[in-house]
């Protein structure tokens, strides 16, 4: 193998390496200080953000697949790895740029030091520290997750989010790679202790809800949640600028099925809440869009849309869509897409 043709692979057998703890994507990487992106030097998300003609969903287009990987990554050598936190582990994200070395060594001097686990050095001095996650728990998926008083701390998790990954290149010119001793393999991703627990969990939240209307068939239900789904995984791979605004336009939609009784309100809460932090809204701005997207649809109650072509292979890829569809149950109200 010639060396132009080793080093096309090295980045795909990175890649496969960091599929064995989770779906991986590829996003735009750094030259000279500058994102790769046609927005080069004036890129926010320099070397972070999702390469949109191979991955147009973002992170939902993540894949452990060897042979995704490889195409993927032989197709552009040069990119960067996105490592989507999964059902096995949560990552706390600690941004020396807004204070979070500081935050982790105020932390420890009260608690203690955190436990030996899966560390990754980022770019920018930062770390990557991986925890298993809390039985029977929910981990937020948020920015400066402890509050203002511990700055600099955010939060990977539930397929929600991702990290750059080891063997990505940072816009200083610096590699990510594993803390010395706490590569997998080398340490076991450890539990957090249980009072960082007890602030990353997402606490339980009072929501409106409503009871289904006993009319709405089994076969309606299962249609309703998959484009429940499928909205929020529209919302959730909204291009910076439009991540706002698509929320609410898919909110405002659901919240038409909810007033109709297809959906619960709680259920539509939660799907497009964590939709709005996947893009990278705060926790807060997802909750008060997404909230006032359903108060808008639910003043306007409507029947479910009929299945376009693509909506419907999209859900039954997934395993939304389990029964095919009558025509002469095919709604033809308001809100088709």
């Amino acid at each position: 193998m010639n060396e132009q043709k080793r080093n096309n692979l090295h980045m795909a057998l990175q890649a496969a390496e960091l599929a064995k703890l989770g779906a991986v994507f590829p996003i735009w990487s750094v030259k000279d200080g500058r994102c790769r992106c046609p927005q080069g030097t004036g890129c926010p998300g320099a070397g972070k953000h999702p390469i949109g003609s191979m991955v147009p969903h973002g992170l939902i287009d993540a894949s452990r697949e060897l042979s995704q990987i490889t195409q993927w990554f032989v197709r552009a050598p040069w990119a960067n790895i996105g490592l989507v936190a999964n059902d096995d582990f949560w990552i706390l994200d600690v941004d020396p740029g807004h204070g979070g070395e500081e935050s982790i060594t105020k932390i420890e001097v009260i608690t203690g030091p955190l436990p030996k686990t899966v560390v990754a050095i980022t770019g920018s001095g930062g770390r990557h520290i991986f925890f298993k996650p809390p039985a029977g728990k929910r981990v937020r998926n948020t920015t400066n997750v402890l509050g203002e008083e511990f700055p600099g701390l955010d939060t990977r998790a539930g397929n929600r989010g991702y990290i750059v990954a080891v063997g990505s290149i940072h816009r200083s010119g610096r590699r990510y790679e594993w803390a010395p001793g706490c590569a997998p393999g080398e340490v076991e991703v450890a539990e957090a202790p249980g009072w960082l627990i007890e602030r990353v969990v997402e606490k339980p939240r009072e929501r409106r809800s409503a009871p289904m209307p006993a009319s709405i068939t089994d076969l309606e239900r299962r249609r309703a949640q998959g484009l429940l789904e499928w909205a929020a995984n529209e919302a959730a791979s909204a291009a910076q600028g439009e991540r706002n605004n698509t929320l609410f336009k898919m909110a405002a939609m659901v919240g038409g099925w909810v007033g109709a009784g297809y959906l619960t309100r709680h259920d539509a809460e939660a799907a497009l809440e964590d939709a709005g932090q996947a893009c990278g809204l705060s926790r807060r701005e997802a909750e008060q869009t997404t909230c006032n997207g359903l108060d808008r649809g639910e003043s306007d109650p409507h029947g479910l849309p009929d299945d376009s072509e693509r909506k419907l292979a999209w859900m039954i890829e997934r395993g939304l869509f389990v029964e095919p569809l009558p025509l002469d149950e095919v709604g033809a109200g308001k809100g088709v897409l």
